[in-house]
């Protein structure tokens, strides 16, 4: 196993490393309602918090709505571990999210003073859209994670950037530094950790490139390291710990340091759902020691994708004796009784998260889900209220509270739900189909028919979409435009469950043509 996560060093300069630099490196893990994203992060002050791209943390709903997911995995590349964190505060104006961990003593970051920044080239931000780089050569590194393939395995490594000039100017009410020369070519990750003369000057939060002129021209824009400084203290932190802080008391990595690499691959697999690639990560990391609640999860969740609920169960209920902060063993644990048929323990299991977990949102929509498939649709009203209080930016929390009064035959209520959430964001297709099906499904077709349209202007190559569009066009006496459709269908080479749709719905208009 351990050949498969070599742990590849990138020196790309002989720039001087600062002394620990990788130790304060870690990763934030966040798993939203969309999609999950791995971003870098660095650790401050007394080693019990992390700072990270305010985006490591945010979904995008619409151009001014943001969805903070609040409860990140934070995995340290010098223990190794991971550990589920909180979301304390973040500016979306600096770029940057605070992170409070449930450990203390990790090797952290000395946040430079601004003084540091004396001889770098400042300006103006208009200087900067110039046909032309501005700034002074003034050196700095940028350490992060990376990845590359190795015999066809992604592999995970600390990597280093090295940048020559610096431009400083401000944006609204912040001061950023704008990095240019970066080598290697490669993008540096948003997160790294830059520094220069022994200090953390800065979070490279992004690349900015400035086209319209005769050639592009790119910066790496950076949180200045006094800029996050006062974020940090004014939400509570100690300027002296930031500036120097104490030693580390964690103790690092063993077994030649696989643990942190072959972490990052095994939440890759879980966020993308594919959880018995995940188990044998678990397996191997449990088989050497690492025997911590999240990777006992993983463990549980693998055992119940192979159907095997009573090794689930077991990995549950080590998961809770190791550390009981983890509200998702307990919802594996109610999966596990469900599959294993006990809808009681499965339902008590659930209030039990609840009351423990009154402000996790994943709790309450597991408890609507529960009870929507019981067709308790009362009970489900009560939790997807509450997951929808909880986290009132989610799409997804929206759509299942829609859903919900749908069922219960309120379709007014269901449709202003997700009528407002449309007028948020615009381009949410899941939220328009359901408008469009509630309004069909209430009779008013009018209205379902411009659902309809919006759906397929918005995504106008998703075959499942034009299946339905094609559906509902036959469903209201006008088969020859529902076969046009299909024939784009055909153009789109659907595989699955959407193939097998176009089959069946081919057949229905064939059928309707001969009865005719």
């Amino acid at each position: 196993m351990r050949k498969l996560f070599l742990i590849l060093i990138l020196v790309c300069s002989a720039l001087p490393v600062l002394a620990g630099v990788r130790d304060i490196v870690g990763v934030v893990r966040t798993f939203g309602d969309t999609k999950s994203r791995m971003t870098c992060a660095m650790v401050v002050g007394d080693g019990g918090y992390a700072v990270a791209p305010y985006t490591a943390v945010a979904e995008n709903v619409s151009e001014t709505l943001d969805n903070i997911v609040t409860d990140p995995i934070f995995i340290s590349s010098f223990t190794g571990k991971a550990y589920r964190a909180e979301v304390v505060a973040y500016d979306k104006g600096l770029g940057v999210a605070l992170i409070k961990l449930p450990v203390k003593g990790l090797p952290s970051a000395p946040l430079a003073p601004l003084s540091v920044y004396n001889k770098a080239m400042y300006g103006s931000y208009g200087e900067l859209t110039q046909e032309q780089y501005v700034g002074n050569k003034w050196g700095a590194e940028c350490v992060a994670l990376t990845t590359a393939e190795i015999d066809g395995v992604r592999q995970y490594a600390l990597g280093d950037w090295l940048t020559s000039n610096i431009f400083v100017t401000d944006i609204d009410k912040y001061v950023f530094a704008f990095l240019s020369g970066i080598t290697p070519a490669k993008a540096v990750p948003n997160g790294a950790v830059v520094h220069r003369d022994g200090s953390v000057i800065g979070m490279y939060l992004d690349k900015l490139t400035f086209t319209g002129g005769r050639r592009n021209y790119t910066y790496g824009r950076v949180a200045m390291s006094h800029e996050i400084t006062k974020f940090l203290v004014k939400n509570g932190l100690s300027g002296d710990a930031l500036a120097n802080p104490p030693d580390a008391t964690a103790s690092g990595m063993t077994g030649g340091g696989d643990a942190f690499p072959m972490r990052l691959s095994m939440y890759t697999l879980s966020g993308r759902g594919d959880d018995l690639e995940a188990l044998k990560i678990a397996d191997a990391l449990i088989a050497d020691g690492g025997s911590d609640a999240l990777t006992l999860i993983v463990k549980g969740d693998g055992e119940l994708a192979k159907g095997n609920a009573d090794k689930a169960l077991e990995s549950y209920a080590a998961a809770k004796k190791a550390d009981d902060t983890d509200p998702a063993a307990y919802i594996g644990t109610a999966k596990a009784y469900a599959a294993a048929k006990k809808d009681k323990e499965a339902e008590a299991e659930l209030k039990a998260g609840m009351e423990k977990f009154p402000n996790s949102a994943e709790m309450a929509g597991e408890l609507t889900n529960y009870y929507y498939e019981k067709e308790d649709f009362d009970s489900a009203l009560t939790y997807a209220k509450r997951a929808a209080e909880i986290s009132p930016n989610s799409l997804v929390r929206r759509l299942v509270l829609a859903k919900v009064y749908k069922s219960r035959d309120d379709y007014q209520t269901a449709i202003n739900i997700i009528g407002e959430a449309i007028r948020i964001s615009p381009d949410w297709t899941d939220g328009i189909y359901f408008l469009a099906s509630t309004f069909e499904e209430g009779g008013d077709m009018t209205n379902a028919e411009k659902g309809y349209r919006l759906l397929i202007q918005r995504a106008p190559n998703n075959p499942t979409y034009l299946l339905l569009w094609a559906s509902f066009l036959a469903d209201t006496g006008r088969a020859a435009e529902a076969v046009k459709v299909l024939e784009k269908v055909k153009t789109l080479s659907p595989t699955g469950s959407a193939a097998e749709e176009l089959k069946s719905l081919e057949k229905r208009l064939t059928k309707g043509e001969n009865d005719e």
